[in-house]
């Protein structure tokens, strides 16, 4: 019995010890690649857009994706349609 216990034991110890050795020569961190450098004003990213907002419904968004009317923009044709009056 006491041998039954030995061998279990040296077993034990050695599959601890492949563990321990397995665990410091496996690099921990997995490799990213390289992160893209930022801008260091987040301004400097995007380009300045002039903000309007929509005649009919008060949406604000950039000018260059309003429908414009002369001075007057709209957020869709839709709405450029419903403030034009109808003609019957």
């Amino acid at each position: 019995m006491i041998k039954v216990l030995w061998a279990f034991g040296v077993v034990v110890g050695v599959l601890w010890l492949l563990r321990s050795w397995r665990r410091r020569t496996a690099d921990p961190r997995p490799v990213s690649p390289p992160a893209e450098p930022r801008p260091a004003d987040p301004s400097a990213r995007l380009p300045q857009q002039r903000m309007v907002s929509c005649v009919h419904c008060g949406v604000h968004l950039p000018e260059d994706e309003a429908v414009l009317d002369g001075d007057r923009a709209y957020c869709s044709t839709a709405h450029l349609d419903a403030a034009r009056p109808r003609r019957s």
